[in-house]
């Protein structure tokens, strides 16, 4: 019993010596090595853009992904930043029917996303129509929102120096078609019907600034619109 007794004194006696020979240090939060960097979007490219969200995709300069921040202001904000080279692209967000591919500057795209042919008219797959001649093989893709984006190819952000910043300038990257078929004959209101316009593009490429992907077909909804 003595023994034991003497044992765990031993313990103790080992466990405060650590205690008091561990010196305390507060923890620190800050990351010396981050600097506040600034963001500006200039619209004078495209005035009338009202995106919802802009989204800034940081590349290190051998192209691989750093971080993707978003700002809920087109005109942009700040952020903090390790100090050093990058690469950026840049484009809006908060679009339903556009989705972000890729994790390298190369390989990062804006893609459209699957929809049914007839979605347009409130139809699913089941009620699927053959497609015209020349694009069986094409996929069907849904109508992209409005894409404005662009890239920046060298930033360079030096530490411990303030009031840095950077200003982007989007461009649009989506077309707007308006798709008119006159003469139709017997209208009916109880006819509903829509289009689509096949040999579309995909994907968008901010790094190249270009259309790719394969070739797709797009619905599209139809107004009708009758004279007397």
């Amino acid at each position: 019993m003595m023994r034991s007794v003497r044992y765990l004194w031993a313990m103790l006696a080992t466990l405060a010596f650590l205690t008091q020979s561990c010196d305390h240090k507060d923890l620190c939060y800050r990351n010396e090595h981050h600097t506040e960097l600034e963001i500006k979007f200039d619209w004078s490219n495209a005035p009338d853009a009202q995106p919802r969200t802009m989204v800034v995709q940081l590349f290190r300069m051998d192209g691989s992904h750093y971080q993707r921040r978003e700002f809920t202001s087109r005109e942009g904000g700040k952020i903090s930043i390790e100090s050093g080279e990058y690469k950026i692209l840049f484009h809006n967000g908060e679009m339903e029917s556009v989705t972000e591919r890729g994790n390298t500057f190369d390989d990062y795209l804006l893609a459209t996303v699957p929809q049914p042919l007839l979605a347009p008219m409130g139809r699913g797959d089941l009620s699927t129509p053959p497609l015209p001649e020349g694009a069986e093989n094409q996929p069907v893709r849904g109508v992209p929102a409005s894409v404005w984006g662009g890239k920046c190819s060298y930033l360079q952000v030096q530490e411990n120096v303030s009031g840095q910043s950077l200003t982007l300038t989007p461009e649009a990257a989506t077309v707007e078609y308006t798709v008119e078929v006159r003469n139709v004959e017997n209208l009916s209101d109880l006819i509903d019907f829509s289009a689509a316009l096949s040999g579309m593009s995909e994907e968008w490429s901010p790094a190249n600034g270009q259309s790719t992907g394969e070739p797709v077909v797009m619905p599209l909804e139809m107004q009708r619109h009758t004279d007397e």
